[in-house]
């Protein structure tokens, strides 16, 4: 059986950093998190995607099993980007000593390609491990990390890592992806297509290129997410769904055009998320933690849209 009580993540102590000035075209911020209950010890958790780019490190002697459909893969220093519906993984953390110490670093589409000199579309449906990008650096980074005082003091070391990988070369479109990037984080209601490319100076094409290859998902299927994500917070704050508020405000033709993409990209009904959920939405992401390791995305003909 499935529970909503995500009282679990609520007890886990947060602290959160903006980056260095010269960063922060690149990444949007720094999140300290620490569980000193191991409440989160071999329990299986649904994310739900929230259209960024993450950079997970445990940096003491934990670390998560990601569950994908077609195998496990241990993870402790892994960059996650985007999936298809249905391909994203059940995580599992594994907590080996009385807490479980660990960092996100949240990316820009730019940060991607300018500090890991990675395309989006390499990241598309997988994730990838930070050693296998900076090798030994990034074990020394947990290292580091783990023997540090303070937060503050992480996230120093955080922008002393990322400051060295900074060109002085501005990479190709690397001006296009930090147009993107701010548009879409700062805009207000609906988001198209045509005010996209007209707000980063792009032809249709020539922004579909850019979402393929450097952001690393179509970018019709990137506004569904993006527009999603603003309604489950929308959700969340409110604990109920106002489909009224969420038409209007996003962009949807009706009430059915809601539902049916809400259970085509989650595998749920909104009322459905809601119940599992309790309305949770812990640090820009949203969570439902599971007894079963895998869902099924229904069929859109046989979604219950009462």
């Amino acid at each position: 059986m499935e529970s909503g009580n995500l009282n679990t993540f609520r007890l886990i102590k947060t602290s959160e950093f903006h980056p260095h000035y010269d960063l922060r075209l690149y990444i949007r911020k720094y999140v300290f998190r620490i569980n000193t209950r191991k409440i989160l010890h071999n329990i299986l958790i649904a994310p739900l995607q929230n259209g960024y780019y993450e950079i997970y490190l445990h940096y003491n002697n934990s670390e998560v099993v990601a569950h994908f459909l077609f195998g496990d893969e241990k993870c402790s220093n892994t960059v996650v980007g985007f999936f298809s519906p249905g391909l994203h993984p059940v995580i599992r953390p594994i907590v080996y000593e009385d807490t479980a110490k660990w960092a996100s670093i949240t990316l820009t589409f730019a940060g991607l390609k300018r500090l890991l000199a990675i395309q989006g579309r390499e990241l598309f449906n997988k994730v990838i491990h930070l050693h296998d990008v900076f090798g030994y650096p990034a074990k020394q980074l947990q290292q580091h990390l783990y023997y540090a005082p303070d937060d503050y003091k992480r996230k120093r070391i955080l922008d002393r890592f990322f400051l060295k990988r900074l060109t002085n070369c501005t990479l190709q479109k690397e001006s296009k992806l930090i147009l993107l990037d701010n548009y879409l984080s700062r805009v207000k209601g609906k988001v198209t297509v045509k005010s996209m490319a007209s707000r980063v100076c792009m032809s249709y094409r020539s922004l579909e290129r850019l979402f393929n290859d450097d952001v690393g998902i179509n970018f019709r299927d990137y506004l569904k997410m993006h527009r999603l994500n603003k309604a489950m917070k929308l959700m969340s704050d409110k604990n109920k769904v106002e489909y009224s508020s969420i038409i209007y405000l996003y962009g949807y033709y009706d009430q059915s055009h809601f539902i049916k993409e809400f259970s085509n990209l989650t595998g749920y009904t909104p009322k459905h998320f809601l119940e599992l959920s309790k309305g949770s939405f812990y640090l820009d992401r949203a969570y439902i933690i599971r007894d079963k390791r895998f869902y099924a995305i229904p069929e859109t003909d046989s979604v219950n849209l009462a």
